[in-house]
């Protein structure tokens, strides 16, 4: 079932309350844009009900919540590594009250293990992140993807064969490949957490009080570490497309799961239309960021 978020992106308790929540076994909460959540209240109304709490942090790797690290509240925690690392994958699940040692987690195949590696180096290369090797392993991932879009090279799948290349598997069921944990385990997490939140206090500067928009959170608490910077937009429709085609790095829920009912005092379905997600990773420059947000007020106040 789905249920009300309030304006400060929190589970409306009240409504909770009221609903009926008969057979209910597991409730996510989201800290929503980076920003941790208060969550004593939802842990005792949880506990109250015996339902597990399942703590969403993938906005959320770095926080503190009422002085308790976020993804310490609930019964399992998630999370993402490329919102905040530069790894090219991986999803993790943790607890810190209920044991994961039954969670039998297979490893990937050398392949994409390799694959990964590959990938992530690119990455790299297209950022300019190897002194010295740039042009050499530059002219090393052209050549590679001018012989993967050869036309000699694209195989032919038949109907009848595409079910044998449809491996049964689940997602949840590997590890993250090497790489990405090598890489998240090694980056420097001031720099990530200094850099975001310094991205983030310049885009509030310039954003936060123009026509036609306002900041959903014009002030940066001290425990939060943002994913992006929320921009609620009154008029979405005559400036949404004209920023993404000018190359800022933004987005928005524009896709609604199937069936999503309309409640009362629900923000959600509001935010997926009218907030804008405008980038503030740690990797943006403050003249970047200032070239952002120019951009931004001139699409907006027209």
């Amino acid at each position: 079932m789905f249920y009300p978020i309030t304006a400060s992106g929190g589970a409306d308790l009240e409504w909770l309350e009221r609903a009926g929540l008969a057979g209910t076994r597991a409730m996510l909460a989201t800290h929503y844009f980076g920003f941790p959540k208060s969550m004593s209240r939802l842990r005792a109304f949880c506990d109250a009900h015996h339902i597990a709490l399942i703590e969403d942090c993938a906005h959320a790797f770095f926080g503190v919540s009422e002085g308790v690290a976020v993804g310490s509240w609930g019964d399992i925690a998630i999370a993402s590594l490329p919102k905040f690392f530069p790894a090219p994958e991986g999803g993790l699940i943790l607890s810190a009250t209920q044991p994961l040692n039954k969670l039998d987690m297979a490893q990937c195949s050398w392949r994409d293990e390799i694959k990964a590696a590959v990938d992530a180096v690119e990455i790299g290369v297209v950022h300019g992140r190897f002194t010295g090797l740039n042009a050499i392993l530059g002219t090393v991932f052209r050549l590679k993807n001018l012989l993967r879009h050869h036309p000699t090279a694209v195989p032919v799948i038949h109907s009848s064969e595409s079910a044998k290349l449809a491996p049964d598997f689940r997602l949840d069921s590997l590890r993250p490949v090497v790489a990405a944990r090598w890489i998240a385990s090694s980056v420097h997490d001031s720099r990530i957490v200094g850099n975001r939140r310094r991205n983030y206090a310049a885009l509030a500067s310039r954003l936060s009080r123009i026509d036609g928009a306002h900041a959903l959170h014009p002030d940066l608490p001290g425990d939060a570490t943002p994913y992006v910077f929320p921009l609620y937009v009154n008029d979405p429709a005559t400036s949404y497309q004209r920023l993404r085609s000018a190359g800022i790095p933004l987005f928005r829920w524009d896709e609604v799961w199937p069936g999503t009912p309309v409640l009362d005092g629900d923000h959600g379905l509001d935010w997926a239309h009218r907030v804008f997600q405008l980038g503030c990773h740690q990797d943006l420059s403050l003249n970047d960021i200032e070239a952002m947000a120019t951009t931004v007020r001139e699409a907006i106040c027209l």
